[in-house]
């Protein structure tokens, strides 16, 4: 069940990922994305 929820964050990260790196998209977009990402992996280390 661990290793379900730890894919399911890290699937939940790649478009966060894409979309904080698009030169396209405007800076609070790009800001909110790296953050939520970051939240999202911290949740990853407290799943044991």
């Amino acid at each position: 069940m661990k290793d379900l929820i730890h894919e399911s964050i890290i699937t939940a990260q790649k478009p966060l990922a894409h979309l904080a790196r698009n030169p396209k998209a405007p800076e609070p977009i790009k800001a909110a994305a790296q953050k939520a990402f970051v939240l999202v992996g911290r949740l990853r280390f407290h799943i044991n």
